[in-house]
């Protein structure tokens, strides 16, 4: 019985870390509520049905990494499955978008002050300085484009400015929470 619970603990820490690590920007567990309220912004941003998303969920996609498979696939019209499924066989964010045409000037999102903290200032910086033609040379990492995508997406969606976006992600907080506290300040407000 004491092997039976020792193997089952390992097989989920096993498995647990494999599928943080696989997903890339899950290691803060948020809870369900929280997700689903990222999946419904995520829903109505990229108008996709709900379906597809409870679909994707199973994918092997991390639930921040959604709307970079949206982005990916509006931007460069294409299907989301293809999208999923290049990824799927390890390959980059930035492979991905460029073997469908995009390159890393999409991802930009303009900001009125160059940003200090972690994770942009480091990955605005590669911006910085050089001509806007030279933005298409730019080496983003798959955590670039997952923290680029998510600040274009939930500050348009909610009309907040995305300097507000980076200095809640540079307080360690997922997107789904970040989402989940733009939501709210919003219902305060109304």
């Amino acid at each position: 019985m004491r092997i039976c619970t020792w193997a089952a603990a390992f097989f989920l820490l096993f498995f647990a870390g494999a599928a943080g690590a696989a997903g890339g920007t899950d290691a803060a567990a948020a809870t369900d509520g929280t997700i689903h309220s990222f999946y419904a912004a995520l829903r109505d941003y990229y108008r996709v049905p709900e379906m597809e998303i409870e679909g994707m969920r199973n994918s092997g996609i991390s639930y921040e990494e959604l709307s970079v498979v949206f982005f990916i696939a509006e931007r460069s019209h294409t299907e989301m499955r293809h999208v999923i499924e290049l990824r799927l066989t390890n390959r980059t964010w930035a492979e991905i978008a460029f073997r469908f045409g995009l390159m890393p000037d999409v991802f930009y999102v303009p900001l009125t002050t160059v940003p200090t903290a972690s994770p942009y200032g480091r990955l605005y910086g590669r911006y910085a300085g050089r001509p806007k033609r030279e933005w298409r040379t730019v080496r983003l990492t798959d955590g670039d484009v997952v923290n680029l995508v998510n600040l274009k997406f939930l500050s348009q969606s909610y009309g907040t400015p995305p300097e507000e976006v980076i200095r809640m992600r540079s307080e360690g907080k997922t997107f789904p929470e970040i989402n989940e506290e733009i939501e709210k300040a919003r219902q305060v407000g109304r």
